[in-house]
Order: C-alpha cells, then sequence, then structure tokens
C-alpha cells in the first residue's frame, strides 16, 4: 500500500521524534500546513456564543460545524480549541484556537488554513484497510475513523488509522483507496497516587558528570558500559525527594512521577523498607532515582511558575527500556509515558534528555496533537531543548550551549546545541526535524542570559499555550511577544525582539503596538480560494476602502481599484493572475495603508 481555512493570508507587515535522529518510522509528508493569527480584542454579549461568533465573523456555511475539543487555562488566558467538521466528519488540520484573556476579552482567534469545500469526485469514504496497516505496522492496537483530507485545493474523503504497539510505534496514519497521505509519529523521540510525605535519600547526577566536573566526554570520563568508575562516582550527589511510604515499604512515586517497568529490558523499581536509595552507578537503582529526582524537581519549578494545570496527571517513566536502544520518548497516551534507553550512555543518566523528554507532556498537554508539519515538529524539539538547557544551566553553567551533554558529543552521536547563527529566512526544513533545532532554542537562551530563567521559562511557557497544529518559528516569536505582554506588561520586548530579529525569524520592523490595526479591524479572506484562481474578500468595517492595489514582486502595479472605489469589502478574483507572489496594497478613507502578501499558484 503504499492553505486557507478557513480564510487567512501571510501579511507582510508584522501581525502578528527523535532525541537523536528521525524515528524510523518518520516519513516526509507532502502535506505542509499553515496557520495565521487575528488579533481581535473583541468583547462577546452575555448573549453571543463563541461558536456562533466565530462562524459569522468569518462567513462559515451552514455546513460547518465547530466542536469545542479542548478548554485550557494558561496564566494569562482562557484557550478555547474547535475542530471543524462538516456532515459531523472532522476536517484533518481543520482547528480554530480561541484566546480569550482572563478579562473576557478574545483577545486573538488562530486558524489553521485549509479548504472547506468537499471534492464531488472523491466524496465517496474508501473501504477500510486497517487490517493491512496493522500487519504492516506491527501494530496490536487499532482502530479507525472517517476524515476529510486537504488534496489540491479541495477536501477529499479519507480514513484515518491509529496504531499502536507496546514497543515504539503510535501512528497515525491517513489513506484513501490505497494511498498513504499522511503519516503522523505521535510518540516524540527525543534526543500514581498515594501519600507524599516521605522523603528518601539518593543519589544523582546534577545535572550530569561532566558537567559537574567540567570536562568534556572523553578518557576518563567515559560511559565504559555503566561501570562504577571512581572518577564518575565522585561527582554523584546525594538529594532528598518525594516519594511513596505504605504499609512499611518505600516506592519510587510520588503525585508527579512513578518509575514503573513498561518495556524490555524488564527492571522492576527498587521497594525498599529504609528510605536510603544510596545506589552505584552500576546499579540499575540509580537511574530510577535519578529520573524521579530530576523529574520531580523540574515539575516544582513549573509549579512555582504557576503552571500547576499540567500535565495534569501523575506521568509513569520507565529508565531501562526500548530494548537497549540509544533513545529515548514521550508517549501522549493517557497516563502520559516517557521511556529512557540505554544504548550508550544511559539516557536517564543525564538530566537533559529527561527534562527535554518531559516538556513533551506539558506541550501535548497544552495543546494537543500537531499536524506533523516538519516546522512544526521541529518547534516541539526546539523548546524541549531550551528547557533542558535552561535547567541545566540553573546548576552548573559549564558547556552551557550543550544540550545532552553527558548522553551526546561522544562517539555514540553528536548531541545538539542551543547556540546558533543562522538565518531563518535562509533554511529549509527539508532535512527532518532535528536539523534546525538550535536555531530557535538560541535567542531563547540569549534571553536567558539578560532576563534569568524564571522570567524566560514563564514566557516560553506560557506561549507554549498558543502553539497551533502548524505553528512557524516566526508566529512562535509572536506568541512569545505576546506572552510576555499579557504577562509582564511587554517590559521584555527589546530583548525578546533583538534576539529573534538578530536571526531572521522577526523582521526588524516588528512592532509591539499593533492597536491602529485593531481600530482600522480589516479582515482578510480566501488566501487559499485566490491561490487557486478563487476570490479573495477584503473587508474594513470601521473606515471605507478607498483604493487598492496589487503589485508584482518586482513592485510593478498589476490590478488597481477604479477611482471611484469606497467600499467596506471589496472582491479580488484570482483568475486574471499568472501563478507567482504578490503585494496587495489596501488604502482606507482615513489614509490608513496596509499591505499583504498573496500567492497564485
Amino acid at each position: 500500500m503504499k492553505k486557507n481555512l478557513l480564510i487567512g493570508l501571510m501579511m507582510a507587515s508584522s501581525v502578528a521524534l527523535a532525541q537523536k535522529n528521525d524515528s524510523p518510522n518518520y516519513t516526509t509528508n507532502s502535506y505542509q500546513g499553515s496557520e495565521i493569527s487575528f488579533r481581535m480584542n473583541k468583547q462577546l454579549y452575555e448573549s453571543e456564543s463563541i461558536e456562533n461568533w466565530l462562524k459569522n465573523e468569518f462567513e462559515l456555511g451552514s455546513d460547518i460545524e465547530l466542536e469545542l475539543e479542548k478548554s485550557i487555562n494558561s496564566l494569562t488566558a482562557l484557550h478555547l480549541h474547535y475542530q471543524v467538521k462538516i456532515q459531523g466528519i472532522p476536517v484533518f488540520d481543520g482547528k480554530i484556537h480561541v484566546v480569550k484573556g482572563n478579562d473576557g476579552i478574545i483577545q486573538k482567534v488562530i486558524q489553521n488554513q485549509v479548504p472547506l469545500t468537499v471534492n464531488e469526485s472523491f466524496s465517496a469514504f474508501p473501504i477500510s484497510e486497517l487490517e493491512e496497516l496493522k500487519d504492516e505496522y506491527d501494530a496490536q492496537i487499532s482502530s479507525e475513523e472517517k476524515i476529510w483530507f486537504p488534496k489540491n485545493g479541495q477536501l477529499i474523503a479519507a480514513n484515518v488509522a491509529h496504531l499502536e504497539n507496546s514497543y515504539k510505534l503510535n501512528s497515525d496514519i491517513i489513506y484513501s483507496n490505497g494511498e498513504i497521505l499522511h503519516e503522523i509519529n505521535k510518540i516524540k523521540h527525543f534526543h500514581a497516587d498515594g501519600p507524599n510525605d516521605s522523603l528518601i535519600n539518593g543519589y544523582i547526577f546534577e545535572p550530569d558528570p561532566l558537567t559537574t566536573a567540567m570536562q568534556d566526554y572523553g578518557s576518563p570520563y567515559i560511559d565504559f558500559n555503566d561501570s562504577a568508575l571512581t572518577i564518575l562516582e565522585n561527582e554523584k550527589k546525594q538529594k532528598q525527594v518525594l516519594a511513596t511510604f505504605s504499609n512499611g515499604i518505600f516506592e519510587l512515586k510520588n503525585d508527579f512521577v512513578e518509575i514503573i517497568n513498561i518495556s524490555q529490558p524488564n527492571i522492576a523499581p527498587p521497594v525498599q523498607t529504609n528510605p536510603d536509595f544510596l545506589f552505584r552507578r552500576s546499579q540499575t537503582g540509580f537511574e530510577d532515582v535519578n529520573v524521579l529526582y530530576h523529574l520531580t524537581e523540574h515539575k516544582l519549578h513549573m509549579d512555582a511558575l504557576g503552571f500547576t494545570n499540567i500535565p495534569g496527571y501523575t506521568i509513569q517513566v520507565d529508565p531501562h527500556a526500548l530494548g537497549g536502544d540509544d533513545n529515548s520518548q514521550f508517549n501522549p497516551t493517557i497516563p502520559g509515558r516517557l521511556q529512557f534507553g540505554e544504548g550508550g550512555v544511559d539516557d536517564a543518566e543525564d538530566a537533559d534528555v529527561i527534562i527535554h523528554e518531559y516538556i513533551h507532556a506539558y506541550i501535548n498537554a497544552a495543546t494537543g496533537s500537531n499536524s506533523g508539519t516538519t516546522e512544526r515538529e521541529t518547534l516541539d524539539e526546539c523548546l524541549g531543548d531550551y528547557f533542558a538547557a535552561s535547567y541545566s544551566r540553573s546548576i552548573n553553567n559549564y558547556n552551557q550551549d550543550h544540550v545532552f551533554s553527558w548522553d551526546g558529543h561522544n562517539e555514540f552521536w553528536a548531541g545538539r546545541l542551543v547556540e546558533s547563527t543562522k538565518d531563518y529566512k535562509q533554511i529549509s526544513f527539508n532535512g527532518g526535524i532535528y536539523q534546525h533545532t538550535d536555531l530557535f532554542a538560541s535567542p531563547l537562551m540569549e534571553a536567558y542570559g539578560i532576563l534569568g530563567r524564571n522570567t524566560v521559562d514563564q514566557i516560553v511557557m506560557e506561549a507554549i499555550f498558543s502553539l497551533g497544529s502548524s505553528t512557524t518559528f516566526s508566529q512562535m516569536a509572536k506568541h512569545i511577544i505576546d506572552a510576555d505582554q499579557n504577562l509582564n506588561g511587554g517590559a521584555n520586548f527589546a530583548v525578546l525582539k533583538t534576539a529573534f530579529v538578530r536571526r531572521n525569524i522577526l523582521d526588524a520592523t516588528f512592532s509591539l503596538d499593533e492597536k491602529i490595526e485593531n481600530e482600522h479591524d480589516i479582515k482578510v479572506y480566501g488566501s487559499f480560494e485566490f491561490s487557486q484562481g478563487g476570490e479573495l474578500i477584503i473587508e474594513s468595517k470601521l473606515e471605507g476602502i478607498s483604493s487598492y492595489r496589487v503589485y508584482d514582486m518586482t513592485a510593478k502595479p498589476i490590478l488597481e481599484s477604479d477611482a471611484e472605489t469606497s467600499k467596506n469589502k471589496i472582491r479580488l478574483n484570482g483568475s486574471v493572475l499568472k501563478s507567482g507572489f504578490y503585494l496587495l496594497e489596501i488604502v482606507l478613507e482615513d489614509g490608513f495603508k496596509k499591505t499583504y502578501k498573496l500567492s497564485r499558484s
């Protein structure tokens, strides 16, 4: 077996997996979604529902349904995630995210650009091929549902198979009549209830033996097959961590973390009648305590920043997993699970790996799944790398540009960095989701060096709630600046902007003051339809549109309005333009100008 929601176009002005290598199940998909963010500053009447307001505001047809999938609070807003449906069947990547401030004002709407017209020639749903897929992907657990999938500017009927096995695979396969249209690998590779009033003592690396010794990997600072080398034993620290004491037994679990056995090698976590879990590095209990300690510390840190509602469950962790693979993963089942491989340097010995994995649980809890686009998947990795580096740097700043300082940067794999001089406008994402993680992590670490851990961690975590399924680096940078505006009144705007502009993630013209745009309330609809030769709608509710002009990329005028144009809504037909990129300039009656970038396929 082998954009457009809804609305939207990219504005030229400034409006707003694997730890070490690609998973063998990761495929490069032809589908690459896009999204757009609209600032609203809208107060709804008490009798007006958000769903009805959305349908009216964005002129959604009567056949369009909006189903609330997720509702979650960040520190400054309520985030409402809607799934778009047609005939009761979900549209793939058809998501609308409404951000409603704590003051009740709708701050912005984030939408994915997908077609909403069903291709009548491909509207019959295919016969199930679930059993064949189950065999092909070696899945023990499977289910299936219907879905509308975007293809060639319209929606076609397809099936989505949810496949899972007990070892690694957890994928959504979208197919139609023998053709695989898209694949999403839902497991992220990187790189328990009970009383919690008891403390245990345990040895850990803090954050890893190379950082505390201030050494690079190399003899005598080597893994040496988990041996209890004196030079590494000397780098252990004795710490206390919350655990469970029940019926005379201490267990490695608390409200946040539970150490269990998930996959081979089958190693049960230690239980004891005394609180001293003081293991040598050569004993498996050392990694168990190390993971429990670092995950608990990071959860307490995030709670102190105000994010007490996520991940929202006790995460289950196997520090000895994946059959000896040199990799680790987060599985977004409920409760979520982390598995750490033992190939090369044991992943559970490096706090960077541990925290990086844990951040995927936070992202999943705050936003849900994504569409599997390469740039959006890369963002997940960037954010995991940032929080891992932030955690380690708060302990010891040796090799502060390194991520996975002990697990990587050695003969097993190269590790990654959180410093970069790359130019966002000069790169592509064709090389996989780990190729450019340094590009987005580096401005965050630059801001960290100026503003400190707590400030930047809080801003970034708040911004994560605005992540959409196809968010780009530039869009995420704007979410981060929005988060600072909401949390701190924009006090850190200059630092954040400078860091993003330095790497061309944001343009130097980006401005915090967007009030004038809100006041003029310009809306643009149908950019995807326009790109396919259809109609683009520009609407200005408060001021009439006095003129418009379309330029090609050499600044040559191609289309312009009649001399007497003065309307609140105008329509442009893309069929009169050749393939290429264009600039649309709108001029309102009061002289306000706005420029948009258009494409024509």
